[in-house]
């Protein structure tokens, strides 16, 4: 069994299907402190999902000052990008404009 943390949806240029990249965390079982910062994580990412993004960058800004894991602070600067836009129908998809 292996525990994953989903790091993102990307399209890349010149494709059109999303594709979810993730991140193999362990081989068996982890930590009561990994699975709660996993399930902040998947919480957060769900409120990025569904456009929430200042309630979904304040979690994401908790959990970099607790594990200072890059991925939560680049979550947290794309909840500001996402803010300042006029964003409609957000499907949570980020797309490399080059390759």
């Amino acid at each position: 069994m292996y525990v994953i943390q989903l790091l993102d949806i990307v399209r890349v240029k010149g494709k059109h299907e999303p594709v979810k990249i993730y991140e193999v965390i362990a081989s068996g079982h982890i930590s009561q402190e990994k699975k709660l910062e996993l399930d902040e994580y998947d919480k957060a990412h769900t409120l990025y999902m569904e456009a929430e993004f200042k309630k979904a960058k304040m979690i994401f800004l908790e959990l970099f000052a607790k594990y200072e894991k890059h991925l939560y602070n680049l979550y947290a600067q794309r909840c500001d990008q996402l803010l300042d836009s006029n964003l409609e129908n957000f499907d949570g998809v980020f797309e490399f404009t080059s390759k």
